[in-house]
């Protein structure tokens, strides 16, 4: 099947360093969009080679501060001038941790970047958004944030829980300015670079009973959701998660 151009369309994704946000923006452009790959890692990124240089810019942005996300909107719109959709993907990977040995300081910095950090990308392009009377924003939330887990913190699961709870109440407010919010639910990807236990890719294949399907259903869902065939679809969760999870 031949992917739909996005020529014309400006996307912004967060965390592009990362395994899914790398493989959003390698697919992005290669659909024709104008990309910002923004990510707390500094420099050009893999994408230095990509065809088009003028469809791709890389920016430094730490969503832990607003100022960051502020200036994060600034370069786009002094690039591109505006923006169609935002991907906030960017997050702290989920760090194994038990209730009661939670600390302050580890809940506060998994709430400030998996949950703080897509709100504050996310109000610095919403005037803009509004004005122009368009836009798609797309939460990366976790198969976590509906189904516990023994290994992972709590923390990390309400956090992702929360971008929920903000994309049903950013969508009913949003709707009539033309703006779609929604959020995705991966499954574990494999992407995260760390290499898997024997046990644990044995675990991963035993789960998904479609297959362990990487980061490419992931943006295929993102790509639906802001591209035409998203026009209609607002303050939805996907569960994209192989048929790990069903029925929420």
């Amino acid at each position: 099947m031949t992917a739909a151009s996005l020529s014309g369309s400006t996307v912004v994704v967060t965390g592009a360093y990362g395994g899914i946000g790398r493989a959003l923006v390698t697919d992005l452009l290669a659909r024709g969009a104008q990309v910002v790959a923004a990510d707390i890692v500094a420099g050009e990124g893999p994408w230095s080679g990509s065809p088009d240089p003028e469809n791709l810019l890389s920016h430094h942005v730490d969503i832990s501060d607003w100022r960051s996300c502020e200036a994060l909107a600034k370069a786009t719109y002094d690039r591109f001038g505006s923006v169609d959709a935002l991907v906030n993907n960017a997050a702290i990977d989920a760090p194994p941790g038990l209730a009661w040995e939670i600390t302050e300081e580890h809940w506060d910095r998994l709430v400030s970047v998996n949950l703080s950090g897509a709100w504050r990308c996310t109000r610095a392009f919403l005037d803009d958004m509004r004005e122009q009377r368009h836009g798609r924003v797309v939460m990366m939330s976790s198969i976590t944030a509906r189904q516990g887990s023994t290994r992972y913190s709590p923390a990390y699961a309400a956090a992702k829980a929360g971008l929920i709870g903000l994309t049903s109440g950013l969508s009913a407010q949003l709707e009539g300015d033309g703006i779609l919010v929604n959020a995705i639910t991966p499954g574990a990807t494999g992407s995260t670079g760390t290499p898997m236990t024997p046990d644990e890719a044995a675990a991963l294949d035993r789960d998904f009973p479609l297959g362990a399907g990487g980061t490419q259903p992931v943006v295929d869902a993102v790509n639906y959701l802001i591209g035409p065939s998203g026009s209609w679809i607002s303050g939805a969760v996907l569960n994209v998660t192989g048929g790990e999870l069903r029925g929420i």
